[in-house]
């Protein structure tokens, strides 16, 4: 068996503010970014298309489509633009307004691809939002997926919504 051993990103360009305070954390991969709207409308045509293929596949098969929001997506900043991560480019910064519109964007496309493919969609944006507004759910050696707080999170949200407790979603919250 292989070892893959992560370095931490010692970077400390953003400023998350986490239960009042000021967490320092390296530059985060944010919603496409670097894409305009019809990009975006474009690539998240696959998830239509790979959802159909799949309903094909397996009829009746009862599926859930759970929207995962970027690092980006579930901290409050302390300014207005914030250094992101897109793709190669070093030193890059978005605007936090920017982020929000991209995730909105791609949760109401894909909320509208699970319908149309009769497919249940869950939207993990509040509650990952709820618990980024507390503690650090990314981190801190690899900030691009969720930490072992930020999984057990999401895998409680989605028992819950598996088992009837948590209410079907259509991204309509998206400002929380």
């Amino acid at each position: 068996m292989q070892r893959v051993t992560l370095k931490a990103d010692s970077r400390r360009e953003n400023t998350l503010l986490v239960a009042g305070m000021p967490v320092f954390a390296p530059p985060l991969s944010g919603p496409a970014l670097p894409y305009n709207d019809d990009q975006i409308r474009l690539a998240m045509g696959v998830l239509d298309r790979s959802l159909a293929w799949l309903r094909r596949r397996f009829p009746g098969l009862p599926t859930t489509v759970v929207y995962i929001p970027s690092p980006l997506s579930v901290y409050r900043f302390s300014g207005d633009v914030v250094p992101v991560v897109m793709g190669r480019q070093p030193g890059a910064a978005a605007p936090t307004a920017l982020v929000a519109k991209h995730s909105d964007l791609m949760c109401a496309f894909a909320h509208k691809a699970t319908s149309d493919q009769g497919a249940d969609f869950l939207d993990a944006r509040p509650a990952l939002r709820a618990a980024a507004a507390t503690r650090v759910i990314h981190g801190p050696v690899d900030w691009f997926h969720l930490n072992e707080a930020g999984y057990r999170i999401l895998g409680n949200l989605v028992v819950d919504r598996l088992q009837g407790r948590v209410a079907a979603d259509t991204c309509s919250h998206a400002k929380d």
